[in-house]
């Protein structure tokens, strides 16, 4: 699916609705699911080595898919058996990036590429980094051998992972919320859909706060009649902040209500201290 707007969140959300519907396949592919396109491609193109330290094979489709494995693998923890399908340096080994765990000793490698399978079944594992080495590095050497030596393979089972939302199952939703975790709205903005007001009116506020004028001709949107404020003859470019606490129109209606505003804020910030100063909560 190829999202046909050209601009706005619209595009960003579709197309990451998209790649969170392709991981799902990805999932099945890495966990070598019963299914007979995974064998197929796991036979043609990948049988030896981590498929994503090898180049790119296979169809359009296909090379289109693995390139999102870096998304897959920012959400997955693996849990080696057979160690085929995972990174000894670049993925994350029950909760640890080995890169980042020893760095010092990574930086002595022969073979930065290299699977978890091929180093626990090298006959010493001396032999995968460049010697002579420091101090540090031979340190953090040992502490690798330790951690093998308590490692147990089993090479009759699949690799397996679980995920950052804490289930061993991938979900498009989970992984599409995981995205968005970090967004923090301001707080009007809550407000405005947390309201007990008709939806129009919520939809219309929040319009207001974020289709100004000046946001459209940003997006292209051409107006005959100009992007000055219509509300008042200034000559001024209508801006959200204009429009509510700059526009002579909106500074009248405040005042004739006994409302001021603290000019060096910006708007989510006026209204939260306004709320918090008078208690009238003004979207609730």
């Amino acid at each position: 699916m190829r999202p046909k707007d050209k601009g706005g969140l619209g595009v960003v959300n579709l197309t990451l609705q998209n790649e969170a519907l392709l991981l799902k396949q990805l999932d099945k592919f890495y966990n070598k699911k019963d299914v007979q396109w995974v064998h197929l491609i796991w036979e043609k193109y990948y049988p030896s080595g981590v498929p994503h330290l090898r180049r790119e094979k296979g169809s359009f489709w296909w090379k289109d898919i693995m390139r999102l494995h870096l998304k897959y693998r920012g959400v997955a923890i693996y849990s080696p058996n057979k160690g085929d399908t995972v990174s000894l340096w670049d993925d994350v080994i029950l909760g640890s990036l080995m890169s980042l765990k020893y760095p010092t000793l990574h930086s002595f490698a022969k073979e930065p590429c290299l699977s978890m399978n091929a180093a626990i079944h090298c006959d010493d594992i001396v032999d995968l980094f460049r010697i002579p080495m420091t101090r540090q590095a031979f340190n953090e050497l040992q502490l690798l051998s330790s951690e093998f030596s308590v490692f147990s393979v089993n090479s009759n089972e699949n690799d397996s992972s679980s995920f950052i939302w804490s289930s061993s199952t991938y979900s498009v939703k989970k992984f599409y919320r995981q995205q968005f975790l970090s967004l923090q709205h301001p707080k009007p903005l809550r407000w405005i859909w947390q309201s007990k007001c008709m939806p129009k009116i919520k939809f219309f506020a929040r319009l207001l706060l974020n289709n100004t004028r000046n946001i459209l001709r940003s997006r292209n949107k051409h107006l005959e009649e100009g992007y000055n404020c219509v509300l008042c003859h200034e000559n001024v470019e209508e801006t959200a902040y204009h429009l509510f606490f700059d526009c002579s129109a909106a500074t009248t209606r405040w005042l004739s209500i006994g409302i001021t505003w603290d000019d060096s804020m910006d708007i989510c910030q006026k209204i939260v201290n306004k709320i918090v100063e008078t208690g009238f909560p003004f979207f609730m």
